[in-house]
């Protein structure tokens, strides 16, 4: 009886852990971390943004998550069919390669979309606001605020 009632208090208790960790995950927002990180810069305080520039930037940044889910959800597809084949027993080197290349042709399209939204939002900010954005992003770490570690995230230095 005590051996089952162990048992049972350690799935839930990995149950608990695994949940609380993917909920983790999903609060970094759409992109998580990664070459493919859009950061939200209207959360910014240093920025001083206007009510416009703000409300353009969201709708800038909103169509740049809508263009590059699809080829976000594509890239993991793919990537989990390419496991799948180097999982085989005996791996179709074409087909891995193919994969491959349909992978970095889907990044390389993302890049130039979030180069485009990038370049966009830059043409909304006046100079002095293009000055406080650099500095931030010299110091970005982990997202906004200090992380892990007092790990610095894109803050204002001092």
């Amino acid at each position: 009886m005590k051996k089952l009632l162990i048992i049972t208090l350690m799935i839930l208790l990995t149950a608990a852990t695994a949940a609380s960790a993917t909920a983790q995950m999903r609060m970094r927002g759409e992109y998580g971390h990664g070459k493919h990180n859009i950061v939200d810069i209207t959360k910014l305080p240093d920025l001083d943004l206007k009510q416009e520039q703000a409300v353009r930037l969201r709708i800038l940044r909103a169509n740049n998550l809508r263009e590059v889910k699809p080829h976000l959800d594509q890239m993991r597809t793919r990537s989990m069919e390419l496991r799948e084949l180097w999982l085989m027993r005996e791996p179709d080197r074409s087909k891995i390669e193919a994969l491959q290349y349909e992978i970095l042709k889907l990044q390389a399209e993302i890049i130039e979309i979030n180069a485009a939204y990038r370049q966009g939002s830059l043409k909304l900010l006046t100079e002095e606001q293009r000055a406080i954005l650099e500095s931030c992003e010299e110091r970005r770490g982990y997202g906004f605020g200090r992380g892990m570690r007092g790990r610095g995230g894109m803050e204002r230095p001092e």
